[in-house]
């Protein structure tokens, strides 16, 4: 027979090992981290899951926006500073 405090260890050891993680995925992605949290809520995970997997994550808005910021990178060669020699002349 198990101890009657088992059941309480088995929830801390499964917020632990499944709260931490979410947490920090949900900080990750731009979210607070307590949205995380919701993932251990039965039902209310599957709606946090659909909104996470069809919006728009705040990191990727940030992103985006400093993307639009940066001027385009120079290309990956610059160009000679002189034009380049004739061909050879053909043999005949």
């Amino acid at each position: 027979m198990l101890h009657p405090m088992s059941g309480c260890i088995f929830l801390i050891l499964g917020v632990l090992l499944v709260g931490y993680p979410a947490w920090r995925i949900a900080e990750k992605m731009g979210y607070q981290g307590v949205m995380g949290l919701i993932a251990l809520i039965p039902l209310v995970n599957l709606f946090v899951v659909w909104y996470v997997a069809l919006n728009e994550w705040p990191v990727e808005n940030e992103l985006r926006r400093w993307r639009a910021s940066v001027p385009a990178a120079p290309p990956a060669y610059p160009p000679p500073p002189y034009a380049p020699p004739p061909p050879p002349p053909v043999a005949r």
